[in-house]
Parts: structure tokens; sequence; C-alpha cells
């Protein structure tokens, strides 16, 4: 009976040799030490000292798809409230032409790409709108 008393050991228990060994402990120690000190140094190095630099993104700078997108977008604004100047405002945005040549270059790529068809008349019919737009003065900049 004597040597199962000795035996038994609480089952999470670490092995006493461990924690009575204090060179084995500071030897732990100090590697979550060093580890900690290197994620923290890290962290201050890359947020402090050296941050990512962003650029400003453009609405022109756009892959063709996602000026597309804004176009369709602006169309279906524009089917919605039949403010014809706002969406020439939004189509100035693109910058990289004129608006009628926006839309009609925004329609040209949804055709090629297979955009479903109430999409296409929507662009279409902002196309039309645009091409018959006379501007007033007081909306001209």
């Amino acid at each position: 009976m004597r040597y199962m008393k000795n035996r038994y050991r609480a089952p999470l228990a670490p092995p006493p040799s461990l924690w009575q060994n204090v060179l084995e402990m500071s030897r732990y120690f100090y590697f979550i030490l060093a580890i900690a000190a290197g994620v923290g140094l890290s962290l201050l190095f890359g947020l402090i000292g050296n941050p990512v630099q962003l650029p400003d993104p453009t609405i022109s700078g756009l892959r063709d798809d996602y000026k597309t997108d804004y176009v369709l977008m602006i169309a279906e604004s524009y089917a919605f409230d039949g403010d014809l100047s706002q969406a020439i405002n939004r189509l100035d945005k693109l910058e990289d032409e004129e608006p009628l040549q926006s839309v009609q270059k925004a329609l040209i790529f949804a055709v090629d790409t297979g955009y479903t068809p109430p999409d296409l008349i929507t662009m279409r019919d902002l196309e039309v709108a645009v091409r018959t737009w006379n501007p007033d003065p007081e909306d001209l900049p």
C-alpha cells in the first residue's frame, strides 16, 4: 500500500523536477521574454518607425470592369431619380474622357463580357440621355 501512495500524483501536475530546477525555469522564462520583446519591437518598428504609405486611389485609376460597374450604378441611379445633371457629375469623376464616351466605352465592355439585358438597357437609357443632354449655364462650374 505504501508503494501505491508514492506513485500517485495529480494527473495534470508537471513533473516535480521542472519546478525545482531554477536554472531550467530561467531558460524558459528568457526564451518567452525574447519572443515577446521581438514581437513588441517589430510592432513598434512597423507602426511608428516605418508605417505603410497607401496611395490615394481615384475612380479614374480603376480597371475597365470596375469602371463599367461604376457606370452601371450611375445608370441605375439615373433610372431611379431621373437627375441627369447628378449623373453627369458622377461620370465626370472618371476623368478619362467625356461622359458620353465613358458610357459608350462601358456599354461596349458590358456587351463583350455578357452583362444581363436589363443592365444593358439601363446603360443604354443613360447613353441616350447623356447624348441629348444640354447643360444649363447655372449647372456648369
